[in-house]
């Protein structure tokens, strides 16, 4: 039985890796900025979002993410159902210098507070008002949270 040491491999297609997933959106974005990135749904129809729109996009949210002092290599939880503001979401933490730690939906409240207290997460990214609500159950634990951002909801109910 031959064990992992033993494997043999081309180094070579590790040597030309991107550094990170951030370096290959960005050059996904220069190769093809017209190109179709995503279709998502909307009601009854399906628009698009092209590679350069993404990066508008994904720009502008992780400017914001800065903006509440999140830092390079600190985490930023991620409380949502799969939709295009997820993507957009994780891709903009990845551009501030961040990582994204992901929180199913479905998670209870005291598995979410444990998830984001583990995790350091500085922000939270929450899909709506029932994500928030989960986050503020345990607020009084989460000592590390700057901000809650509202995906879908009225700022007015999310407090920090």
């Amino acid at each position: 039985m031959a064990r992992l040491a033993d494997e043999t491999y081309d180094q070579t297609i590790l040597d030309d890796r991107a550094p990170s997933v951030g370096h290959l959106f960005r050059d996904r974005v220069a190769k093809s900025p017209d190109r179709d990135a995503f279709l998502y749904p909307d009601g009854e129809s399906w628009p698009s979002l092209s590679w350069a729109q993404t990066k508008d996009r994904a720009y502008a949210l992780a400017a914001g993410l800065i903006e509440l002092g999140v830092q390079p290599e600190e985490r930023v939880a991620l409380a949502s159902a799969t939709r295009l503001e997820w993507v957009l979401s994780d891709l903009a933490v990845m551009c501030a210098g961040a990582a994204t730690t992901t929180i199913y939906p479905t998670t209870l409240s005291e598995d979410v507070s444990f998830i984001i207290t583990d995790s350091d997460s500085r922000v939270v990214i929450a899909e709506d008002q029932v994500q928030v609500d989960k986050v503020l159950e345990h607020r009084d634990q989460l000592g590390g949270v700057l901000k809650i951002v509202v995906i879908d909801g009225s700022s007015g109910r999310a407090r920090t």
